[in-house]
């Protein structure tokens, strides 16, 4: 498979299922999604990647070739904020697919940022200088980073997750994202 350009912010991503998919997973797990165990209006756990739960879109993803090894599902309360951060960073797997289960249509913004400090490491990658900022969750000293760019997330969409990013939610609704993570990054 071809390797994504790591500098990407965010693709938009097609899933045939995904109209089907927001209700019946948010149906199949909403027990959870109301649960108590909140930090700072932020929660998240992970469902193990089978077919029993995630029904259609399962079949959909291995149709298309993608290995998935972890499926976790992010809830913020209103007025919640993660700050910015990076998830698991490496070469090889450098994109989440976030699929949005329950969303408002505005104020719950993703958005990804410049750091001007000096990285830890810095790799050759299919030609492409890659940025390795640190280990897993590693926050950012703020007054280094600048706005690269932003998306209101209403689809699909694979989004990378190895450079620093922030989510908010300043609407009045939950922020309920189902995001897949990947053994390899690949071309879409």
């Amino acid at each position: 498979m071809k390797k994504l350009d790591t500098r990407i912010c965010y693709t938009a991503a097609r899933l045939e299922c995904f109209d089907v998919i927001q209700d019946i997973l948010f149906d199949k797990y909403k027990d959870q999604f109301d649960a108590e165990l909140f930090t700072a209006g932020l929660a998240t756990f992970v469902v193990p990647w089978t077919q029993d739960n995630f029904p259609i879109l399962f079949d959909e993803m291995n149709q298309s070739g993608a290995h998935i090894i972890r499926a976790r599902f992010f809830i913020m309360k209103p007025g919640a904020v993660l700050l910015p951060h990076i998830d698991y960073a490496s070469k090889n797997s450098r994109y989440a697919l976030n699929i949005p289960i329950k969303m408002a249509a505005t104020n719950q913004p993703m958005k990804w940022f410049w750091y001007s400090g000096k990285y830890d490491t810095e790799e050759e990658f299919d030609g492409i200088t890659v940025d390795q900022y640190g280990q897993e969750g590693t926050v950012a000293d703020e007054s280094l980073l600048t706005t690269r760019c932003s998306l209101q997330l209403l689809t699909p969409h694979y989004v990378n997750i190895g450079v620093f990013h922030s989510v908010s939610n300043f609407a009045t609704t939950d922020r309920i994202i189902l995001s897949l993570r990947f053994t390899d990054s690949f071309d879409v």
